[in-house]
């Protein structure tokens, strides 16, 4: 087995990563808002009509109607997907852990690999911004194992003390060259960003043959101040 490679990004002083981020969580969550309540709303009208529609059509026209039925509900759910994609309800409403479960979920079901989260005293009430970056960095991380690693299984541990939130995502799977993936992106410069924004730290140790540890640090202290 190749010895695992480890690339740890310092942890940093908020910058303009900062600033760039927030704006990009702004922007999902403004896109997110209107297709919930604007276009998913018209899509709900355009279903009623449509289906009123067929109640009013003699029986034989009725039927070529349905498929245009089924589209408009396929239309309407992909809206509502994409909205939660953008910002998760389950962040805003439930908190930290209980959106990477959710996460967690429907990655399992989508890509057929076990995902167990483990909650170690996670504060459950935490400022906006560090939540969402956590959430997203887990996120990416999540995604990566899930969708190149062969992994069979992927834990995700949080834990915290009165400084500092840890959350570490190891998997089993066949690992990647750090450094290269790093050259080539593979959303590791975002994760890294995100976390300069709320001065955390990011450690990545992985090799082709060995598991794969994402271990991301963030402070709650000077994180809390600085909203």
């Amino acid at each position: 087995m190749t010895k695992p490679m480890r690339l740890m990004v310092p942890r940093g002083r908020p910058t303009l990563a900062r600033q760039l981020v927030e704006a990009q969580d702004a922007e999902r969550a403004r896109i997110a808002r209107e297709l919930h309540d604007d276009i998913s709303q018209q899509l709900a009208l355009l279903e009623e009509e449509i289906l009123q529609l067929v109640i009013e059509l003699p029986e034989t026209s009725a039927a070529l109607i349905d498929p245009v039925v089924q589209r408009a509900r396929m239309i309407t759910r992909s809206v509502h997907e994409l909205s939660h994609r953008l910002h998760p309800a389950r962040l805003r409403l439930l908190g930290l852990i209980p959106a990477i479960k959710g996460l967690a979920a429907d990655l399992s079901r989508a890509m057929n690999v076990e995902i167990t989260v483990i909650d170690d005293a996670t504060p459950s009430t935490l400022p906006p911004q560090l939540r969402v970056c956590v959430f997203r960095v887990v996120q990416e991380a999540l995604q990566n194992a899930a969708k190149y690693s062969g992994a069979a299984h992927i834990r995700v541990h949080a834990r915290a003390d009165a400084t500092h939130l840890r959350v570490t995502v190891e998997d089993d799977g066949v690992g990647f060259d750090v450094t290269a993936a790093w050259d080539r992106g593979l959303g590791l410069i975002s994760m890294s960003e995100r976390l300069e924004a709320v001065g955390g730290s990011l450690d990545i140790q992985s090799a082709p043959g060995a598991q794969t540890k994402v271990d991301l640090v963030v402070p709650l202290v000077t994180t809390a101040i600085a909203m």
